[in-house]
């Protein structure tokens, strides 16, 4: 059996490496960090990148589409994002 500063050891030197991420050191304040191991570090930036993503502008003007055709309200984004104010010679 691993003594439990030898496998300490090994996740910081792994965490380091960018293995795995352990925040879980002599510092952390944490007994949540302390306990958690994540074994694949990309699924936690994806994690992040869903936070902090700010929905695309289509997107945004999907649902003032939505909101215009079942309120009959026409929101500012999509009258920024539509070209329908500007002239168009026929």
């Amino acid at each position: 059996m691993v003594a439990e500063d030898e496998f300490k050891t090994l996740l910081q030197f792994y965490h380091d490496l960018g293995v795995i991420v352990y925040y879980g050191g002599s510092g952390a304040l944490d007994n949540t960090l302390r306990n958690t191991v994540i074994l694949k570090p990309q699924w936690l930036v994806d994690m992040f990148k869903r936070v902090i993503t700010v929905r695309d502008l289509e997107q945004q003007v999907e649902w003032e589409f939505i909101f215009l055709t079942q309120r009959n309200l026409m929101c500012l984004p999509l009258l920024q994002f539509s070209n329908i104010w500007s002239i168009h010679e026929l």
